[in-house]
């Protein structure tokens, strides 16, 4: 689907998304700065199209994703511009690890990153790690520039289009192969 959002008036981020059986998400509107504190932001979405998953060519959905999308994120460790040499330029840090615990070699793996202030969602990032390959572990860092509050919690969550076969790095009769 595609989907934007209605911010005073004016329309900002569209892009597209998909949503996989069972799961919620979050939608973004990466980059975007404003003068004042958004209030009544509508998200609109159109073009939605739904695909029936063909149980002759996925037996068990759960097992086809948890194979698909199985990444471990860990040492996640962010850096407030608030302390060292980074305040007075007002750089954050956030660095954490990425393991690829598939079998499968990706052309490009996003990272949805949502820090949070309390139970609120401070800030928001998208990172694209590319040619991400079977048994892989990455070490990933960010700068994160801006004036944050307090950063109290930080997830990142992988999100891959496991469905198109154009993700898939391919290797004749190697590991990888998506059939």
């Amino acid at each position: 689907f595609n989907y934007y959002f209605i911010v005073g008036g004016k329309e900002v981020g569209r892009a597209e998304a998909f949503v996989f059986p069972k799961e919620s998400k979050f939608v973004t509107a990466i980059g975007k700065e404003f003068s004042f504190r958004p209030s009544n932001v509508q998200l609109k979405t159109e073009n939605i199209s739904w695909q029936r998953i063909n149980p002759h060519e996925i037996a068990d959905w759960d097992s086809f994703k948890n194979e698909r999308l199985n990444f471990k994120i860990g040492e996640i460790k962010f850096s407030s511009a608030a302390s060292g040499a980074a305040s007075k330029v007002g750089l954050n840090n956030l660095k954490f690890e990425a393991t690829n615990n598939t079998v499968y070699n990706y052309w490009g793996v996003d990272f949805v990153i949502l820090l949070y202030s309390g139970s609120g969602i401070a800030a928001v990032n998208k990172y694209t790690l590319p040619e991400f390959m079977s048994g892989q572990n990455r070490q990933i860092t960010l700068v994160w520039p801006g004036d944050l509050p307090q950063i109290s919690k930080v997830t990142v969550t992988p999100e891959i289009q496991i469905l198109d076969k154009n993700v898939y790095i391919k290797y004749e009769g190697g590991a990888g192969e998506e059939k």
